[in-house]
């Protein structure tokens, strides 16, 4: 993975604030530390013609250097014992700072998760996906959903990966998988086909829901107010249409489909099960 210069230069902004924040801590706050070493040091380095009872090397015509090194090095050790606590606490402010940016822990239940799983494919292609041309002239529901569809169809490998990964890793059972995988969104059916988590049990309540409301303007609405009833409304319509269309053969076929038009109009339904 190749980091860019901007990420350098942000690590390196990171340590100097740490260093910056440790030193005036240091100097202000901690004045048995560092502040009472200052005027001895400038007195040290002003005093000439020392003798010292051990062979100079680096003090002689070197303002005292050695004495300065030895009367600074433990200070300098606790110094660097002491950053680690700066480093955690600035650590801390950062990570918190882009996880609020990066809205990291939104999804917190599986209530959150029903709710967002539609965001899901729109932001893989906008933020993991390898850039594609922007389609800008999307005037028409039936383009905006064929987007929808192209979005659904590259996120499912991805997200069918991740509940792979955590089958084999034991974590969910044979069961709890075939619920969280997400269909391949192949131009089989035209609308977007979600995992049956999200799904389980919804064309069972709709159909409760249409036994005690015979208008079917009033039914609609009660179904669209749930997201993903209208959707798994939808994809039993079209499955339906699809098995019907692939079993009969031509003439069935027509009378088939004039049959279910003719009753859906009657009923004003088919309109409403075709809206975006």
């Amino acid at each position: 993975m190749i980091e860019r210069t901007s990420d350098y230069l942000k690590y390196v902004a990171f340590w100097l604030v740490i260093l910056v924040a440790k030193f005036c801590f240091a100097y202000f706050l901690q004045e048995s530390c560092i502040k009472p070493l200052v005027e001895p040091t400038t007195i040290i380095y002003d005093l000439d013609g020392i003798s010292y009872s051990w062979h100079d090397v680096l003090s002689k015509h070197n303002h005292n250097a050695l004495t300065i090194l030895s009367l600074w090095a433990p200070v300098f050790s606790i110094y660097l014992l002491d950053i680690y606590v700066f480093y955690t606490v600035l650590s801390a402010i950062v990570g918190f700072l882009m996880g609020a940016r990066d809205r990291l822990g939104e999804i917190r239940s599986v209530e959150a998760l029903h709710e967002r799983f539609e965001e899901f494919p729109k932001a893989f292609m906008k933020f993991l996906h390898v850039e594609l041309p922007k389609r800008t002239n999307l005037r028409s529901p039936l383009q905006s959903e064929d987007v929808k569809k192209f979005n659904a169809a590259m996120f499912s490998p991805f997200w069918n990966q991740i509940i792979g990964n955590l089958r084999n890793e034991d974590y969910i059972s044979n069961l709890e998988m075939n619920l969280l995988l997400m269909p391949k969104n192949s131009n089989i059916l035209k609308s977007v086909q979600w995992p049956l988590f999200l799904l389980a049990s919804k064309v069972f309540v709709a159909k409760d829901i249409a036994v005690d409301n015979r208008d079917p303007t009033e039914l609609w609405d009660r179904i669209i107010r749930d997201d993903y009833m209208k959707f798994a409304v939808q994809e039993c319509y079209d499955s339906i249409i699809l098995i019907l269309t692939s079993i009969l053969h031509n003439e069935g076929k027509t009378w088939m489909m004039s049959q279910l038009t003719s009753n859906c109009l009657n009923c004003h339904l088919l309109f409403l099960v075709l809206l975006p």
